[in-house]
């Protein structure tokens, strides 16, 4: 067991873990007994999990999904509306969901998509406050981005489809335009009315109008792609398969 182990642990290094590796360790896994060996294994399966390996979409799809996508309609979908404050220029504050607090300082830039809890540091772009906040993996995150924003995926995970409704209610609300038009009048103030603005504040209208349409966005496409984890030096000596021989 352990040679067959190793054998991986080489491949990784030389050719990269697809797959079908997962599926073979996975059944490996299974059929041991041996706990130092399942750890060694399950190791191996969180690796390439974590690398999103068994994600159906291409790195390109995901890139695509996370430059077309927003953080302030999903961050607002939780969020008590009483309680939200505009704070600098297109950016808002919430009452962070990661720590008990009374002060709203959860901070949401919209136009970087990022997050920031001034209280507990926590730091969140669309899928990592996805995953925080519904408790969900990786490959459920991107999935349930693209069933918000109406990227057609051509497959149903049935882990996250009936969260959709709840953010995409979101996305179509009057609070959120309110709150980009906020954003907008600030920008403007600060900076003028240059191109740059008001193109990105146009692409988030024609998205909300796309998806209060029903409409799946026609430059999205699913392209295959044989992904591969490559083991690194630094991945084997940061876990316990460095002790493998």
């Amino acid at each position: 067991m352990e040679k067959i182990i190793n054998d991986y642990i080489n491949k990784g290094k030389e050719e990269g873990l697809t797959k079908d590796d997962y599926i073979e360790l996975k059944n490996l896994f299974i059929s041991t007994n041996n706990q130092e060996y399942k750890l060694k294994i399950d190791i191996l399966l969180n690796l390439i999990y974590n690398a999103g390996i068994l994600n159906k979409l291409s790195e390109e799809n995901v890139n695509y999904i996370l430059n077309n996508s927003y953080l302030l309609p999903l961050v607002l979908a939780n969020n008590e509306q009483d309680k939200i404050r505009i704070n600098g220029i297109d950016s808002y504050k919430f009452m962070c969901p990661f720590h008990d607090g009374h002060k709203p300082k959860f901070s949401v830039t919209n136009h970087s998509n990022y997050g920031h809890c001034f209280k507990c540091n926590t730091n969140v772009s669309q899928v990592s406050y996805l995953k925080k906040i519904e408790n969900i993996n990786y490959i459920d995150a991107v999935d349930l981005l693209a069933y918000i924003f109406l990227f057609d995926i051509k497959y149903e995970n049935k882990n996250v489809i009936e969260l959709t409704s709840k953010y995409q209610e979101s996305v179509k609300s009057d609070t959120y335009l309110r709150f980009l038009e906020a954003g907008l009048i600030r920008e403007i103030n600060k900076y003028g009315a240059s191109s740059n603005i008001l193109e990105r504040y146009n692409l988030i209208l024609k998205n909300i109008n796309r998806i209060k349409n029903n409409e799946y966005d026609s430059n999205f496409e699913v392209k295959t792609e044989n992904k591969k984890l490559v083991l690194t030096d630094d991945m084997i000596k940061n876990t316990l398969l460095v002790n493998i021989k």
